[in-house]
């Protein structure tokens, strides 16, 4: 494997320190996900429209389930007290953290009454400008990098990230300023790996041509920086799609290779970072549709045939007001 797997694997691990500790403002256990509830309805005031009541909700109610069996998921190699189990899931926690955002995700943007979008970057698009932008999110969900060129700096950090600026490389985060500045870093590195893929497609699509009418096999620095400025603001939903695209199609070896450690605090941190952006979404869907719609659709959940920590690591332990008495766990 290659020499470098174990410092890749370090440098998503000192990002997802950078968030727990951006997190840790909303406190710990099941104080955090009220404070996360309180702080979504502070951001997003009465722009969260309330949802007719007579429009369907089932594909809220699909992905809503989609969202909570994944997460499921997710908590299952934990729950064995061994980390070779989560040393051997760590691969695939990057995708399975991603579904379970984007399928919370797609059940606000539908309670919100906009229509589903038929891509993952016309979602990470529409989150962003119904949600992010518009200050309905608080931080970290708020982080956003902008504008920028190819190699030469200038991008815009917003949000909590607002007068930021990246480390030059990545550092375990003593505190929540050296985290800030971690996290500029990861949104940047983010938005570079977008514009490899954007520059790519530009290629394939022989979109520029030389002087004689051929083809381009590279693009200038003028062409590149204002295709790199012109890209849509990279923000925390970015970040989680990075994971997924580096598990599933770039290389699982930075997440397999025998070079990694601190496994057991890289996957309670992303499972944390998931678990509270889960409860984020979540909030603004408990608006849309109101409050006793979305606990109908938790106390369902609750009745099926489910892992005994459900009760503890599930939207079961976020929402207990709805959780069923007799909830369908098993041991």
């Amino acid at each position: 494997m290659p020499a470098d797997d174990g410092w890749a694997f370090k440098t998503y691990r000192d990002y997802l320190a950078s968030y727990e500790r951006l997190l840790e403002v909303f406190g710990t256990g099941e104080k955090r996900f009220a404070s996360i509830r309180s702080a979504v309805l502070a951001a997003c005031g009465n722009r969260m429209p309330v949802r007719d009541p007579q429009k369907p909700v089932d594909e809220i109610r699909r992905a809503l389930r989609n969202a909570w069996a994944t997460e499921i998921g997710m908590a299952l190699p934990g729950e064995f007290g061994d980390d070779r189990f989560i040393a051997a899931s760590l691969h695939w926690l990057g995708p399975q953290a991603y579904y379970a955002v984007y399928q919370a995700g797609l059940a606000a943007l539908i309670a919100k009454d906009q229509p589903p979008p038929d891509s993952h970057q016309k979602f990470l698009g529409a989150v962003h400008s119904q949600f992010s932008a518009r200050g309905m999110l608080p931080a970290p969900w708020d982080a956003a990098c902008n504008k920028g060129s190819v190699g030469a700096g200038g991008h815009v950090y917003a949000g909590c990230l607002a007068g930021s600026s990246p480390l030059t490389t990545t550092s375990y985060p003593g505190d929540e300023d050296e985290a800030k500045r971690v996290l500029c870093l990861a949104l940047k590195t983010t938005r570079d790996r977008r514009f490899d893929d954007l520059k790519d497609s530009i290629l394939r699509g022989k979109q520029v041509k030389t002087k004689a009418g051929r083809a381009a096999k590279r693009l200038t620095l003028a062409r590149q920086n204002s295709a790199y400025e012109g890209m849509a603001t990279t923000t925390t939903f970015d970040f989680l799609y990075r994971l997924r695209i580096r598990s599933n199609y770039r290389d699982a070896d930075t997440f397999l290779s025998q070079n990694v450690g601190d496994v057991r605090a890289f996957y309670t941190e992303l499972v944390g970072l998931a678990r509270c952006t889960l409860h984020a979404l979540e909030s603004l869907v408990a608006v849309g549709i109101g409050e006793k719609s979305f606990g109908a659709e938790v106390t369902a959940f609750g009745r099926r045939r489910l892992p005994s920590f459900a009760a503890q690591q599930s939207v079961l332990a976020r929402w207990p007001a709805f959780a069923p008495a007799s909830a369908g766990v098993t041991p």
